[in-house]
């Protein structure tokens, strides 16, 4: 990769690392939890929904997402897969990537050039996350 699409590659992913970081912060903090075995009630109705919560246990706990009807493989699906992403983990993911990007800079700094190939291979890989984004060169996806 030649150095202009290189710093462009850097850019973009340090760019998608800022959005998600900002997101995971702007959301209520975490960790989340899904348990099978306990709803959500809609106000106002009959109606009982798979739940993710944080906070504290019981009536304490904060319903961050509901994501359809109790029992529903679906649904249930959908609220493990919400609490397992919870914004601690996202955080913790961008710090990570953010990482990669440290590590490779430096590899540059010190000329070595097979860990820095390295390292950008990586960046690379990680930031096909991002295909869809309007911004993503499909070169990056190779």
């Amino acid at each position: 990769m030649d150095e202009p699409d290189r710093l462009r590659l850097l850019a973009f992913f340090e760019a998608r690392l800022d959005d998600d970081e900002s997101a995971a912060k702007a959301a209520t903090p975490g960790p989340w939890r899904h348990h099978p075995n306990k709803h959500w009630r809609k106000p106002g109705t009959a109606w009982f929904e798979e739940a993710v919560f944080t906070g504290p246990p019981g009536e304490d706990a904060t319903c961050v997402a509901g994501t359809g009807e109790t029992d529903d493989p679906q649904s249930m699906g959908d609220a493990a897969f919400i609490a397992r992403h919870h914004p601690n983990r996202a955080l913790a993911e961008v710090n990570a990537k953010r990482a990669l990007v440290r590590l490779h800079r430096l590899a540059m700094e010190h000329q070595q050039d097979g860990l820095a190939s390295a390292y950008l291979d990586a960046v690379r890989l990680h930031s096909a996350a991002y295909g869809s984004h309007p911004d993503f060169d499909m070169r990056w996806g190779r």
